[in-house]
């Protein structure tokens, strides 16, 4: 008990520091002892809930990424365009709409840290992709990678707000594109509804998902890029699990590569 007590005070330490690195080393090494000993009653059972709190955090800092670039690059376009009042206006809704979604994720690392319901509501999918593209669009401009969206319309609302759907949608967008590389591509989008559920599907045409890595895929910190933190796809499963849904990779097709993940979400109560 002395070495979790010490791997505790570790993930305690690094968390309170903002340290990204020792927190993932620490919520690791805290998550590996607490398997060892198995479940020994209420001090175990916290000791993995903050293990699990370190991943939460991580993953947020990884998940704040995006709207934080996104943030910088207009702000650097602004301050060429300080002239043209239209430009100004619309660069800072979508400022105000990143620092929207920022504090939401800001909402959901407290909410999980206080064992509150996360990420229930009514979310719009269709809204929740287009926001999602919006906020990709400078990542998907160089190399030009074409996006081709099949969104049906009208779907019912599921039960994961449109923020949640939209971290979903980052995550997979995002990933897609990663997966492409240095060269132009091609991501598809869909949409429909299903019995009493709504799905998502994401596709690629890039290199596919070695077959090394999909049975770890969405393990934390299982990545197949050099520089990847391996969160995105364990965050983007574990909310739509929560909301009563899942996130699968679906099996290649033919020797043509590509990857494509599908999202099924249920449809809100009482719709």
């Amino acid at each position: 008990m002395r070495e979790l007590r010490q791997a505790q005070e570790r993930l305690e330490t690094a968390l309170a520091a903002g340290d990204l690195e020792a927190a993932r080393a620490a919520g690791r090494a805290l998550t590996a002892r607490c398997s060892e000993l198995g479940d020994a009653g209420g001090a175990l059972a916290h000791a993995g809930r903050l293990a699990d709190l370190g991943l939460q955090a991580a993953a947020t800092v990884h998940e704040l990424r995006q709207p934080l670039a996104g943030i910088k690059a207009i702000a650097q376009l602004v301050a060429g365009s300080a002239d043209d009042a239209g430009l100004v206006i619309e660069r800072a809704g979508a400022i105000e709409r990143y620092a929207e979604m920022m504090e939401a994720l800001c909402d959901r690392l407290r909410a999980y840290a206080r064992a509150e319901p996360i990420g229930r509501g009514a979310g719009e999918v269709n809204a929740a992709v287009r926001a999602a593209l919006d906020l990709l669009k400078q990542l998907l401009r160089e190399p030009p990678v074409a996006v081709e969206t099949d969104l049906a319309a009208p779907l019912p609302p599921v039960g994961l707000d449109t923020v949640g759907v939209q971290q979903i949608v980052v995550n997979l967008v995002r990933n897609a594109r990663d997966a492409i590389g240095e060269r132009p591509g091609h991501v598809r989008i869909a949409t429909h509804a299903a019995e009493q559920a709504v799905e998502v599907t994401v596709s690629d045409d890039g290199p596919g998902v070695p077959a090394e890595i999909r049975e770890r895929l969405f393990t934390p910190f299982a990545s197949g890029k050099p520089t990847g933190s391996g969160l995105g796809l364990w965050l983007s499963r574990r909310l739509a699990a929560e909301a009563g849904g899942s996130l699968e990779l679906l099996p290649a097709e033919g020797a043509a590569g590509g990857a494509t993940f599908r999202l099924r979400l249920p449809l809100a109560r009482g719709t």
